[in-house]
Formats: structure tokens, C-alpha cells, sequence
């Protein structure tokens, strides 16, 4: 039998999690090690919780040293 997680254990898993923390911002990463699973099982689990409608997903850009002032 397989020790890695399936992606409805890991969707289970952070639906429990945004109930405990709903006002917490996760990446895929942040999903990945917060659960211990790969980035590609995160995904998976968080493309399920956005099709239940439990999560929404947002892209971000934030420069990272580029020369742009910070206020």
C-alpha cells in the first residue's frame, strides 16, 4: 500500500485547515509543505476545493529586487 496521500485525503486535509485559518493565503508550495505532499498533489487538491466553490485562487506579482522604490 501506498504512503503518499491521495488528493481527496489532501482536499479533506486543507478544507479542515481554511476552517481553522480562514483568513490565511497559501501558494501551491505553502499547500505542498504544510501537508506533505508533492506540488502536483496540491494542485490537484486545491482544483478540487475551487470546484466545490470552498476556495477561490488568486495569481499574484510582486516585483523582487528589480530596481522599483518601495514606498
Amino acid at each position: 500500500m501506498s504512503e503518499r496521500p491521495t488528493t481527496y485525503g489532501i482536499a479533506r486535509r486543507l478544507r479542515m485547515f481554511f476552517l481553522a485559518n480562514a483568513d490565511e493565503y497559501l501558494t501551491a508550495d505553502d499547500v505542498a509543505i504544510k501537508l506533505g505532499c508533492t506540488r502536483q498533489q496540491a494542485v490537484r487538491a486545491i482544483d478540487t476545493l475551487r470546484a466545490e466553490g470552498l476556495v477561490e485562487t488568486l495569481h499574484i506579482v510582486r516585483p523582487l529586487g528589480l530596481g522599483v522604490k518601495k514606498p
